[in-house]
């Protein structure tokens, strides 16, 4: 009997046993699953989350691949000044990644209106705008908006534009116009109403921007002026060669002129031919303008006849503007539609200073 009950605990024990390590074993078999899945679940989140990383790149790279292109439909850059704003895009364009593409247009409208046809054919980011006419690319700045195509006037603002960069024409005309009366005041003290100073002016008529100028510049003379004086003729002239031609003109029936005015540069060095043509000394006539190159700083400094101009930077800082907000309206920013250029006088003791600070470093 007792072995009987022996047998049949040895028999239990080994059942408990063998229960055990079965129970063992499906515990061991249940986690090795838990732990192949979850290891599983870990790659299949990796890899989730280095695709994600691999498209994150590309579309980075794709970004910085896909390059601005900046169009600039000009009047004619070939002049000095408008050659110094065109080499200041290029530059500001260069430091931004852009494609700067300059077009010179001969200041003929229909060349105008056919370089925007095709920048907005070549699906630019962006076109800069320079004109005499403004409202002859008015119909084609209003397509090329349409496009998407934000268009920005460097100096020639008009109602059609996305935005502009301008000079203050009130702030210009009246450094000009007291300058102009200052001098007189200094140096014709003996002018009577029987032999006034006598003035001619050169201007430029199709633009409305620049006659408001000319309006301030009269009325501020005629405000500081303390002697008699006499607008004797009024020409448009801008290139040099026209502005040296009607300046000879005025010469011929007013040969005493004692004050030019010059709207442009070119039109001061026109005149300063014209005056040396003739043989009029630098005391008896002096020149006045708006705008600085280096012809015309160097011209200031040896004293030969220009006498005043309003600076507004050299090439980079009258480009600076308009580029800068072209930058903001592409990069979705906030912008302001109209952006004045700061302007200052330069009298002929300043200008060696102020060539220095624009071109000193050329």
């Amino acid at each position: 009997m007792k072995k009987i009950l022996l047998c049949l605990i040895i028999i239990a024990m080994v059942a408990t046993m063998v229960a055990s390590f079965s129970m063992i074993g499906c515990k061991t078999e249940a986690e090795d699953e838990e732990t192949e899945e979850a290891v599983e679940e870990e790659v299949a989140e990796e890899a989730v989350e280095e695709e994600v990383a691999e498209e994150a790149v590309e579309e980075e790279v794709a970004e910085e691949a896909k390059q601005i292109t900046v169009g600039w439909v000009c009047w004619d850059y070939t002049s000095e000044i408008w050659g110094e704003i065109k080499t200041g895009c290029e530059t500001l364009s260069a430091d931004r990644g852009w494609e700067f593409i300059p077009t010179t247009n001969d200041n003929d409208n229909s060349k105008m209106v056919a370089a925007f046809e095709n920048f907005i054919t070549m699906g630019v980011d962006g076109i800069l705008v320079s004109m005499y006419d403004p409202q002859a690319v008015a119909e084609v700045t209003l397509k090329a908006k349409d496009a998407g195509i934000p268009v920005v006037a460097l100096f020639g603002p008009y109602p059609e534009v996305t935005a502009f960069s301008d000079l203050n024409n009130i702030t210009q005309g009246e450094l000009s116009g007291v300058a102009i009366a200052k001098w007189m005041n200094e140096n014709y003290s003996d002018a009577t109403e029987a032999k006034p100073v006598e003035w001619f002016i050169m201007n430029l008529p199709e633009i409305a921007a620049v006659e408001q100028r000319i309006t301030i510049i009269k009325d501020a003379v005629e405000e500081n002026a303390e002697v008699p004086y006499e607008i004797v003729a009024t020409q448009a002239a801008t290139l040099i060669e026209e502005a040296q031609n009607v300046t000879e003109a005025v010469l011929q029936s007013n040969p005493n002129l004692n004050i030019i005015y010059g709207v442009h540069p070119d039109s001061a060095i026109g005149a300063v031919n014209a005056l040396k043509a003739h043989s009029i000394s630098k005391e008896q006539t002096q020149v006045f303008l708006t705008g600085v190159t280096k012809q015309i700083l160097q011209m200031m400094t040896d004293k030969d006849y220009i006498v005043h101009t309003t600076e507004y930077g050299g090439g980079l800082e009258m480009a600076k503007p308009a580029i800068e907000v072209m930058e903001k309206i592409l990069n979705n920013e906030d912008y302001q539609e109209e952006n004045y250029i700061e302007q200052n006088d330069v009298y002929q003791d300043d200008a060696a200073d102020v060539y220095e600070r624009f071109y000193g470093s050329e």
